[in-house]
């Protein structure tokens, strides 16, 4: 089986890591059943798929529930570009491992869905809530779990307490790959896919890099990453239909907050300020999908497909949500009067990530 699945993209300016190793506490795994460990084994191969290498990676994940039936929830990335052979998970209970079995992922979004291969093996412990209601603020305590640098349970098991940093956090307009937590549990390499807890215990993201402090980045230290729970949601049930979920995109169309424009660039726009915080489009490539639209400099975007858009990382989520192709209503305020502008989504452009060494 051949997966090309590929890590999430940041932005040139962080350099992504797979782990700064941090304090355990004294809790045991046991206190958390949901809570397991994936060894993948495979190989590298050239073009014609003649094998150039072998491939193992551990990471963590967690046991879930959908639609009445039993899910594996981790990151893509440990599975990126290989010819996977076999995946192992092992239970923080301490129950005998079993096979898993390749359901969906998004190579965008770093995250993948698994399900026991064996038919016969029931898993009847307990599985880890997701907080469909996820309203994290700045501040507010967590917990990340795993189980780091591929060693068995009971022997290295990590959990560690932290703060979020902020809530949805994109390193600037430029970046085209959606926002994510930014906290400071530290988490080691090991540990992605991993699940981050909010206080009452419910799952609110997925453990999936270290942002180093360094080569232009904001921060002096280590932070962490994760996906949020409320991408997860959505995300589940495509995963479940789909091998692998491609994702929708406009390009050649810039939007911003208001705040954030200099009255500088909107002088050169010749574009009235708006006087409060707005999602706007400030550029517009001329010939492209946006400009057909009908979309132009200077609309303050409202709504797409029905949801209310309040800032730019509203709607790239809500246009990343969806499927290339798609033919979706984009509600604008231009001149005062509202309009409904359709427009055919591109497939989103993935990118590479960048890699600390």
């Amino acid at each position: 089986m051949k997966l090309g699945l590929n890590c999430l993209c940041l932005s040139a300016i962080l350099s992504l890591s797979p782990a700064a190793y941090g304090q355990e506490t004294d809790q045991s795994q046991e206190n958390y059943p949901y809570l397991i460990q994936m060894k993948v084994e495979g190989f590298f191969s050239n073009t014609d798929g003649t094998a150039i290498g072998t491939f193992k990676e551990s990471v963590s994940g967690s046991i879930i529930r959908s639609e009445d039936k039993i899910y594996i929830l981790s990151v893509a990335h440990m599975t990126r570009n290989v010819y996977v052979k076999r995946v192992d998970v092992f239970f923080a209970d301490g129950r005998a491992s079993t096979e898993a079995q390749f359901v969906g992922a998004s190579d965008v979004f770093d995250v993948s869905l698994w399900k026991f291969k064996n038919k016969d093996f029931v898993y009847d412990g307990e599985v880890l809530e997701i907080d469909e209601t996820s309203t994290l603020k700045s501040g507010e305590e967590i917990t990340a779990l795993g189980s780091p640098f591929g060693v068995d349970f009971g022997v290295n098991f990590c959990e560690t307490k932290g703060t979020i940093i902020h809530p949805k956090f994109r390193p600037n307009k430029q970046c085209n790959n959606p926002d994510f937590i930014l906290h400071s549990a530290i988490i080691n390499s090991g540990n992605s896919g991993g699940p981050l807890l909010n206080k009452g215990g419910k799952l609110v993201g997925i453990n999936f890099s270290v942002i180093n402090g360094n080569i232009k980045s904001p921060f002096s230290s280590n932070m962490y990453a994760a996906v949020p729970a409320s991408d997860i949601l959505r995300l589940i049930p495509k995963m479940a239909l789909n091998k692998s979920i491609k994702h929708g995109w406009i390009g050649g169309l810039t939007v911003d907050n208001s705040a954030r424009v200099p009255k500088s660039e909107f002088d050169n726009l010749q574009v009235e300020q708006p006087r409060n915080n707005v999602p706007i489009i400030t550029y517009v490539h001329p010939g492209g999908i946006a400009d057909k639209a009908g979309l132009e400099i200077g609309d303050i975007v409202l709504e797409v497909a029905g949801e209310k858009i309040l800032d730019y990382k509203d709607f790239m989520r809500e246009i990343m949500h969806r499927a290339p192709m798609e033919m979706v209503d984009i509600k604008v305020l231009r001149d005062g009067a509202e309009l409904t502008l359709a427009i055919e989504l591109t497939e989103f452009p993935y990118q590479q990530p960048t890699f600390a060494k």
